[in-house]
C-alpha cells in the first residue's frame, strides 16, 4: 500500500517548523541586541513591539500540527477482504476504513492509553462502527513509532483486525497468526 511514508513526512514538517521557530527566535534576539547596542537601552515603544512578537513566537513554536494522517489496513470477518483507510490525529483522533471490494465504510475514534518514550509498546483503544452494523472496540499496540496493530472480535463474533505502517501481505500474515492462536 502506498502512503507508508506519511509518518516520515510528518516528522520532516515538524522539523521544518522547529527550524523556522529557531530562526525567528534568532532574529528577535539579534534585533534586541542591535537595538540595545545602538541606543543603550530599550525605550517603551520597542518593548511593546517586541513583547507581542515574543508571545506569537512562543505560541507558534509550541503549536505543532494537531493532526497527522497515517494509513491503516483492516481485515474483518473471514478475511476475504482488505479494508483501507487512515487515522487522523496524534494521541487521539478519527479512524476510517473502506472495504476495497464491497465499499463498506467503517468509522470511529482512537485514543492512546499509554505512550512510551520511543514509541515501542504504546497502547490504545479504537472504537469502530461499520455501515453493515458491525461494532468493535480494538486494543492496539505499537511495534515502533510508525507501526502497530490491534485485534478483537466484533459484536457479531467475527475477527476484526487493523494495522498501521504495515503492507497488505504483513496485515494478512498477522491475521493468519491471530486466527491460528484463536484455534488453540
Amino acid at each position: 500500500m502506498s502512503g507508508n511514508h506519511l509518518p516520515f513526512l510528518a516528522k520532516f514538517y515538524l522539523g521544518t517548523l522547529n527550524s523556522l521557530c529557531l530562526d525567528l527566535n534568532f532574529q528577535i534576539n539579534r534585533f534586541c541586541l542591535n537595538f540595545n547596542a545602538k541606543n543603550g537601552r530599550m525605550s517603551g515603544m520597542p518593548r511593546l513591539t517586541i513583547l507581542p512578537l515574543v508571545f506569537l513566537f512562543l505560541i507558534a513554536c509550541t503549536a505543532y500540527p494537531v493532526a497527522v494522517a497515517v494509513p491503516v489496513l483492516g481485515i474483518i470477518g473471514e478475511g476475504s477482504e482488505i479494508y483501507e483507510g487512515q487515522t487522523v490525529g496524534l494521541t487521539s483522533g478519527s479512524i476510517s476504513l473502506t472495504g476495497i471490494v464491497t465499499g463498506i465504510r467503517c468509522h470511529g475514534n482512537y485514543k492512546y492509553t499509554f505512550l512510551s518514550p520511543n514509541g515501542v509498546g504504546s497502547t490504545g483503544l479504537a472504537a469502530i462502527q461499520c455501515q453493515d452494523g458491525r461494532l468493535a472496540t480494538i486494543q492496539f499496540t505499537t511495534e515502533s513509532s510508525e507501526e502497530g496493530w490491534g485485534f478483537t472480535d466484533d459484536n457479531k463474533g467475527d475477527p476484526f483486525i487493523f494495522t498501521f505502517g504495515k503492507t497488505d501481505s504483513e496485515t494478512v500474515e498477522i491475521y493468519k497468526q491471530v486466527m491460528l492462536r484463536k484455534k488453540l
